[in-house]
């Protein structure tokens, strides 16, 4: 079992968000013991905070404000057998790819 974190500077896509962790969970559920952090979200000016066990995923909450201040995503992964390295890839890539959707990027 190994844990290890994701800190994310720009705002995040809700709905890429939200496709990526389902097919992470619905591929490798067993093996992500917790999901939690907290996230700046694209249109949101609060924080949101999400938790997650295994495939059960609780309904994100509207925090006040900022514990530190900081604008800044922090994710937390507690896994096993799974390489960290390809999970942060792929969180990347689906954010890539909502922004193109929603014509928010470059398609370079």
């Amino acid at each position: 079992m190994t844990s290890f974190s994701l800190e994310i500077e720009e705002p995040i896509d809700w709905t890429g968000f939200g496709l990526w962790l389902t097919m992470l969970l619905d591929r490798h559920g067993e093996n992500v013991f917790r999901v939690k952090g907290i996230m700046s979200l694209e249109g949101e000016e609060r924080p949101v905070a999400v938790h997650g066990v295994q495939r059960l995923v609780h309904s994100p909450i509207h925090l006040e404000r900022w514990p530190d201040g900081r604008r800044t995503s922090r994710l937390v992964f507690v896994v096993n057998g799974l390489d960290h390295t390809r999970i942060e890839a792929s969180f990347y890539a689906f954010q890539a790819m909502s922004r193109r959707v929603a014509g928010r990027g470059t398609m370079a």
